[in-house]
Formats: C-alpha cells, structure tokens, sequence
C-alpha cells in the first residue's frame, strides 16, 4: 500500500495570515477576539487561530450578514419592502 505523500494544509494560522485571509485589520482581528468571535491559541508567545473555526465561522456568518439577505422589491417603485 502506497503512503499519500500530499502536503496537508497548516490547521492552524498565524494573525498575519488570518487577517490576509479575511482582509481584516489587526484591530478588527483583536475585537473578533475579545468577544470570543474567534478563538485564539497561543504558543511560544504568538497567537495562532485554527483554520476550520475560522472557516465554520465564516459559515455560520453568512446567515446572519444583510448583505446575504433576500430583499423583496416593490414591483411598482422598485423599492425595498420592509418584512
């Protein structure tokens, strides 16, 4: 039987990375933080993130953004209805 010799992904990201990958600032990367958003592991003094919370946070966000959010029109202003 034949080893996979494919190269996993890190599981875990440094800020750096975190915040390229999610075109934060390190301001809004410290907030996501401090209010447990996103859970931070430290070692050797650097903080590192693991990549499957962040993506499971993405996830679960998506249904909470307006942005992601059907908006019903008016047909005859085209205006947004409110629900």
């Amino acid at each position: 039987m034949k080893e996979s010799t494919a190269i996993q992904p890190n599981p875990f990201l440094d800020s750096a990375q975190v915040m390229k990958f999610l075109r934060i600032s390190r301001m809004t990367l410290n907030r996501l933080k401090g209010k447990g958003e996103l859970q931070a592991y430290k070692l050797g003094g650097k903080l590192f993130f693991k990549r499957d919370e962040i993506l499971a946070r993405i996830e679960a966000g998506k249904e909470e953004t307006p942005e992601t959010k059907t908006i019903s029109l008016n047909a005859q202003t085209n205006k947004p209805v409110r629900a």
